[in-house]
């Protein structure tokens, strides 16, 4: 899986890197989704702001989605 590949090849640190991967985070499949946390946590450094952010504004994003299409489906 390109994902996993990504966190064990990629610089720590590597911005465009550290936002290709928090963008799987909404990956419509668990398994890549799952595969995208492992990969940020190697490859952002402790205390990178810009990584944390980016996967809270994606789980923020998801779950909206998802409530969203919830209250459709009732």
């Amino acid at each position: 899986m390109a994902v996993r590949a990504l966190g064990e090849i990629a610089e720590k640190g590597n911005a465009g890197v550290i936002t290709a991967v928090a963008a799987r985070l909404e990956d419509a499949h668990e398994k890549v989704r799952s595969a995208a946390v492992d990969a940020l946590r190697k490859i952002a450094e402790e205390g990178n702001n810009g990584a944390i952010t980016e996967v809270i504004e994606r789980a923020i994003s998801t779950a909206r989605l998802r409530s969203l299409l919830h209250s459709f489906r009732r």
